[in-house]
């Protein structure tokens, strides 16, 4: 099977303060046994009050059996279908269902792709439920679903790769979303994704007026994903200008982690994704924004930080390049070995002679576009943002001791 290489995990510098996590609520319902471990008999149903008036309460079994519960079980993984919209036809094969030492079982199952761009994927699943013998209904909880997020990196190329799985396999079924599964729903479940953004003014922010914040939030407690991502958003009186310069800052604060591409909060799972930032300059001219994340992916060894810098040009929309703002001329050398960079922070007690030399072998012979968002301005000092290994700093040197004191009163036109 291949493994999702996820970035690096540093440790975290600054901590998020301010985060809006609105959680909704939602349930679903269903039923199971293994011998010995299931009840045999007839169930009491106490559950009628969970349906509607009109409806009518399905009947319980007379015994149970692991084949109701495999029913269930398809009723649940169907439904996370329709949730996540997975358009594509499966063959299900069950392993025997476990139990657990908390009165709770297992079963792990091989989703085959019989359909679509990937047939011939293999998805592991793997899911764990409770069972209530007096209502006859099922709690679940998807442990480990990758099929829902459709990465390939989480499958097996060919069912010939998860021949031990297949090898335990004690029933199979066709599920699709269109499956007539001709059962009643039976379980309860956690609510699949929702997401929301909303804005508002910070308090106290003295930017108030030009400048609002964005809270994205992207749930979803079956795949124990969580995303937050804190933005600003800029008001002008040029429609034109303002949709530009917004959609420059969307695009910096949902990157993704390979190249150029974004972010798919439906693509993760069992991840914890907070993103903020801090303006670092803000004036008639620039717009200047150092993005901070931290994430805790569970299969991890450790959690992660992860940098970026956005430099705008209020005037003209543009997202200015490193280039932009030291010169075609200059080189990461000459910068560097400028002696005007001092640490932010330094790492594993490193005094800041030791970090900035350190840094220095590991950038030197980079170029200018390297750093194209890594870099970020201030009022009167360029920034650089630099990493060893999964330990993010960031460097600044005064405009001034690098030759650059247009930077800090230059209109624009003259930059």
């Amino acid at each position: 099977m291949k493994s999702k290489i996820k970035p690096d995990k540093f440790h975290f510098l600054w901590i998020p303060v301010l985060f809006l996590l609105p959680l909704l609520a939602g349930c679903s319902s269903g039923t199971p046994e293994t011998p010995a471990n299931f009840s045999s008999g007839h169930a009491k149903n106490i559950a009628v009050e969970t349906f509607p008036i009109e409806e009518t309460v399905p009947p319980l079994p007379d015994t149970f059996s692991q084949e109701e519960a495999f029913v269930q079980m398809l009723l649940f993984l169907q439904e996370g279908f329709r949730q996540h919209k997975i358009q594509n036809t499966y063959t299900v094969y069950f392993n025997g269902i476990e139990t657990m030492n908390d009165d709770r079982f297992s079963c792990k199952m091989l989703l085959e792709d019989k359909s679509g761009s990937d047939a011939g994927f293999c998805w592991l699943e793997h899911l764990t439920f409770t069972y209530d013998e007096e209502t006859g209904w099922y709690t679940f909880k998807g442990e480990y679903e990758p099929v829902l997020t459709q990465d390939i990196f989480y499958a097996y190329d060919n069912i010939d790769d998860a021949g031990e799985l297949l090898d335990g396999s004690v029933h199979e079924a066709e599920l699709s979303i269109n499956t007539d599964l001709q059962t009643s729903i039976r379980y309860f479940a956690d609510p699949g994704p929702t997401s929301a953004t909303t804005y508002f003014y910070s308090p106290g922010n003295h930017f108030a007026g030009d400048i609002k914040s964005c809270i994205y939030t992207y749930e979803d407690v079956r795949l124990d994903t969580s995303i937050t991502i804190l933005y600003p958003y800029i008001n002008t009186s040029d429609t034109e200008l303002e949709n530009l310069l917004n959609e420059k800052i969307h695009e910096a604060f949902f990157y993704g982690y390979y190249d150029e591409e974004c972010l798919n909060p439906e693509k993760e799972m069992c991840v914890s994704i907070k993103r903020i930032h801090k303006v670092t300059r803000k004036d008639e001219q620039f717009l200047s924004v150092l993005i901070y994340e931290f994430n805790s992916y569970r299969f991890a060894n450790h959690p992660n930080d992860w940098y970026r810098g956005i430099t705008l040009s209020l005037e003209t929309g543009k997202v200015l390049t490193f280039r932009d703002v030291v010169g075609e001329d200059c080189t990461v050398e000459q910068l560097l070995n400028s002696g005007a960079f001092h640490c932010m922070w330094t790492w594993e007690c490193a005094s800041d002679e030791e970090q900035l030399q350190s840094i220095k072998d590991s950038y030197l012979e980079s170029s200018l576009d390297d750093f194209n968002d890594m870099f970020y301005l201030t009022g009167d000092s360029l920034g650089l943002i630099t990493h060893e290994g999964r330990y993010y700093t960031c460097i600044e040197a005064k405009f001034a001791d690098l030759g650059l004191d247009e930077w800090i009163t230059a209109p624009q036109e003259d930059k």
